[in-house]
């Protein structure tokens, strides 16, 4: 049984160690030991379904694992009910359960037992850290004492196993208390751990601290460089994409424009087609600058598609006016609908971005679209500061005013059995099916989709094989449809439409 157990310690054997174990499970029935030892190799050998490492980093197990390792404890836990192994083990799963007050509750009871094991603390310090960061706002207090488990642990003779998730916790948990200095200290203590893709995966993350936490571009894009060298994963790449564009777009502002080239040459080395990157650059306010610098560069085209209201859609969260009005006026559509986020109204409101909502409805973004959830703009207030609340109502109010209705019927000049030139491209992003500028097609019929933002057209097309295929745009555009098509004439009449 001890060698068992030492080859489970390391993560060795544990085929061999499941055989053996199911042995003496059979022999000695009654021994809650080989239960919970049993536990451990299914938890162990179970898949790691974890797409991204990022804080609170809690392994994503799949569910039927949980399961089984759960029944394994809860019968050990009948042969003996004060046990403080199984009763350790047994919060680890609430843990991967999410479950994280359960968690805490039963490693408690363990601690009250007694038991001569760093997991304990490390476990604990793992549901108290996800405590912490849960909405609205992460708990210091509770992330303080995550951080007290993890450096309880790290004083004690350490498995390498232990010692690495100990460490890198308490990166991140630094981190969120604002101590950069000892957030820098694990992360860089933890890349100096790993090896192979793992020390890729850390470099990246170390990236994201240096950029988001410790206010370091420099430093982040050395690192984030230093991640994809050893490992070209896609998350890195995009990251060190984003980051060169960032700094970037941060020389242009600066007036310095020649020392930016290269930024952007590396980043378009990387990934051709920079235009794309901007709805990922438009999350985070310290990475806006990077499309702006895109934009410089004229690696900007058309910001009429999903690229440009998506880039809308997450900036209106904290934009500047100004910053509103250029996006505006490259031709983001401010009655953009994304399925997820709703319009960029939508996201200046629930943001409190009140210069934001005042432009948005001064160019046309409507006020009576509905969220995603089926709410009006005016209910999407409820949870501001009453100043703010009742500021951003009243202009959408006042934008609200003699509109009835976003539904009804849409009215198209378009006709039947004629063919069209697309002037701009039409995002397949929400509704129907993506076409390009320059793209022919012939109009078949109108649709309306149960949705009051967005029109559908039905049109044929050569690129879908002669099938009818429906194509969606915001009604608010409609008015201007010239400028979405040109018409070439009737279809051939051939037998088929083109």
């Amino acid at each position: 049984m001890r060698r068992v157990t030492a080859d489970i310690e390391r993560g060795e054997n544990l085929s061999n160690a499941r055989i053996t174990l199911e042995l003496l499970r059979r022999a000695a029935p009654s021994d809650p030991a080989v239960l919970v030892q049993l536990a451990r190799v299914v938890l162990e050998q179970g898949p790691n379904l974890t797409v991204y490492d990022g804080a609170p980093s809690i392994p994503r197990i799949d569910s039927h694992v949980l399961d089984s390792a759960q029944s394994l404890l809860d019968q050990a836990l009948v042969l003996d009910p004060r046990r403080a192994e199984t009763l350790m083990l047994m919060g680890h799963v609430a843990y991967l359960k999410l479950q994280f007050e359960r968690s805490v509750e039963v490693l408690q009871q363990a601690k009250a037992i007694g038991i001569d094991s760093p997991w304990l603390a490390i476990n604990t310090g793992d549901a108290l850290w996800a405590m912490a960061l849960r909405p609205p706002t992460p708990d210091h207090t509770l992330a303080r004492q995550a951080a007290d488990e993890f450096e309880a642990a790290l004083s004690t003779n350490l498995s390498t196993g232990a010692e690495w998730r100990a460490v890198h916790q308490l990166g991140d948990i630094y981190a969120e208390l604002g101590e950069i200095q000892k957030a820098d200290s694990f992360h860089r203590r933890y890349v100096s751990m790993v090896e192979g893709p793992d020390k890729a995966f850390a470099l990246q993350r170390y990236a994201l601290f240096l950029l988001v936490d410790a206010n370091d571009i420099d430093a982040s894009i050395v690192a984030a460089r230093q991640a994809v060298q050893i490992e070209d994963f896609p998350l890195g790449r995009s990251f060190l994409v984003d980051v060169l564009a960032m700094k970037g777009g941060k020389l242009i502002a600066a007036g310095r424009a020649h020392d930016a080239a290269p930024f952007f040459a590396e980043a378009q080395q990387l990934q051709p087609d920079l235009e794309s990157i901007c709805p990922d650059l438009a999350r985070f306010q310290a990475m806006l600058p990077g499309v702006f610098g895109l934009h410089a560069e004229g690696l900007i085209k058309d910001f009429s598609g999903s690229i440009g209201g998506q880039t809308l859609v997450y900036a209106s969260r904290y934009a500047t006016a100004d910053e509103i009005k250029q996006l505006l006026a490259w031709g983001a559509n401010p009655n953009y609908f994304d399925s997820e986020e709703g319009a960029p109204l939508h996201q200046a409101i629930l943001f409190t971005n009140v210069a934001a909502v005042k432009v948005l409805l001064d160019h046309g973004a409507n006020p009576l679209t509905p969220y995603v959830n089926g709410s009006p703009p005016s209910q999407l207030a409820d949870d501001a500061p009453d100043v703010i609340r009742q500021q951003m109502q009243a202009l959408v109010a006042k934008a609200a005013a003699g509109r009835t209705s976003v539904s009804g019927p849409v009215g198209t000049p378009l006709r039947v059995g004629y063919r069209y030139r697309l002037k701009k491209p039409i995002s397949g992003n929400r509704f129907g099916y993506e076409f390009a500028a320059g793209e022919q097609i012939t109009y078949v019929s109108e649709c309306q989709y149960s949705d009051s933002a967005m029109a559908c057209f039905i049109v044929n097309s050569m690129r879908y094989q002669n099938q009818n295929r429906d194509i969606a745009i915001a009604k608010d555009q409609l008015s201007s449809w010239t400028n979405w098509f040109e018409e070439l004439g009737p279809a051939e009449d051939d037998g088929k439409v083109h």
